[in-house]
């Protein structure tokens, strides 16, 4: 059982207080996070009705300086009635597309739009692997690319007891503004992080990727990377402090080392944005863990190249997760 923030997004969609102006010479944007509750999602007093948590935060910027605080006064609940096996509302990433939020519950696979109601209302579900599944998808992370909305998971396969191989989390999805999906399986795209990475044998598992129109590449934020094969019994005190970069069709993949060690080495990113009016630049971004008893969520501010602008700070003792954001009036949830 543990709190997990997801995403970040900047005041835009949602009804939150804003700062009264960054200081003289500087600029501030108002961002937000979602929470994934897991098992606590359930309403206390409805058992029907399964809810997350918006939190609010400033991130203010002076020349080359940065900040962030959070604003705990200004939570934010918000609910649906729609859940997989008992579970629902359990976000793992937020994305403005169309003009509209939406999130991702990762236990039934629909993609819910955010209604400034606080009602999460499904918009299409997604199934699992090549789409012809009867679960519902996995998804770890969002992005648009060219009018289209791309959601993936978290780009791992596996064997079970029965030694029967799992690739559903190689597919990612592609979506039109009408709600049509096209299953792709990314099974080489995967690879080629890998393989820039120098762990052709090792895993990845992806939770923070997201497509830059201005820079024409995919940028993805490991959450974890190793390279020994994936193990469930040893995964969770496996993190990542690495950036990819590849180009639109992945024939160029570089990865790059963040140049300071992280608090937790367990610890690894869960969702990231571009900061706006940085030409792709600068990125704000989750780092989660999920160690035994330890669930903690950090906030930092990195630039494409590694090199750390803000250092992490705890932000939740027990989890977070996603990112959004952008210079607005009033926001929804994570995105910068």
């Amino acid at each position: 059982m543990f709190l997990k923030f997801c995403a970040l997004v900047f005041a835009t969609f949602l009804s939150i207080n804003l700062s009264e102006g960054a200081p003289q010479g500087g600029k501030s944007f108002n961002f937000a996070i979602i929470a994934d509750l897991d098992k606590k999602s359930i309403s206390k007093t409805d058992a029907n009705n399964f809810k997350s948590i918006i939190k609010s935060g400033e991130l203010t910027r002076v020349g080359t300086k940065y900040d962030i605080v959070m604003k705990n006064n200004e939570d934010r609940e918000i609910f649906t009635k729609y859940a997989y096996r008992g579970r629902g509302a359990e976000l793992s990433e937020f994305l403005r597309f169309n003009c509209k939020l939406y999130s991702f519950d990762d236990k039934s696979g629909i993609v819910f739009q955010l209604k400034d109601n606080a009602d999460l209302v499904p918009w299409v579900v997604l199934a699992n692997g090549d789409g012809n599944q009867k679960d519902g998808f996995k998804a770890e992370w969002a992005t648009a690319k060219d009018g289209k909305m791309y959601v993936g998971s978290t780009g791992i396969s596996w064997t079970d007891k029965k030694g029967i191989p799992n690739t559903s989390s190689l597919w990612i999805k592609e979506i039109d503004k009408r709600g049509q999906v096209q299953n792709k399986n990314w099974g080489v795209y995967y690879e080629a992080v890998k393989k820039a990475m120098n762990i052709p044998n090792g895993f990845v598992w992806h939770e923070a990727v997201n497509w830059s129109p201005i820079k024409k590449q995919w940028v993805f934020l490991p959450r974890k990377c190793s390279e020994l094969p994936y193990n469930t019994e040893t995964e969770e005190n496996i993190g990542c402090n690495k950036i990819i970069i590849a180009d639109a069709v992945f024939k160029t993949v570089k990865s790059i080392q963040i140049d300071k060690n992280p608090i937790d080495s367990a610890s690894g990113f869960s969702s990231f944005k571009f900061l706006p009016d940085t030409n792709d630049q600068i990125l704000i971004a989750l780092k989660t863990v999920e160690k035994g008893d330890k669930n903690a969520t950090y906030i930092t501010v990195i630039d494409i190249n590694g090199k750390v602008l803000w250092p992490e700070k705890v932000i939740h003792t027990i989890n977070t997760r996603d990112l959004t954001s952008e210079n607005a009036k009033d926001f929804f949830n994570l995105i910068i």
